[in-house]
């Protein structure tokens, strides 16, 4: 019950995710460095930045703005 509970909710949240209208990056900072790395984006910040989220993942969040220079 419990994870069929957690199925459905995780479920709803990656829906939420992937269909929202704005861009969402998930970064994590490096302790040492205070560099945001990309973990994930979704579809809609895929299209916003004009890249593959594939080909960012594990980048540091700059490779986006250097694309725009």
């Amino acid at each position: 019950l419990m994870k069929e509970k957690l199925r459905l909710e995780r479920e709803r949240y990656s829906g939420l995710y992937n269909n929202m209208p704005n861009g969402v990056l998930i970064l994590e900072i490096l302790e040492n460095s205070g560099e945001f790395v990309i973990k994930d984006m979704n579809p809609e910040a895929e299209k916003i930045e004009r890249v593959y989220k594939n080909d960012v993942i594990g980048n540091s969040v700059n490779c986006l703005f250097e694309q725009h220079e």
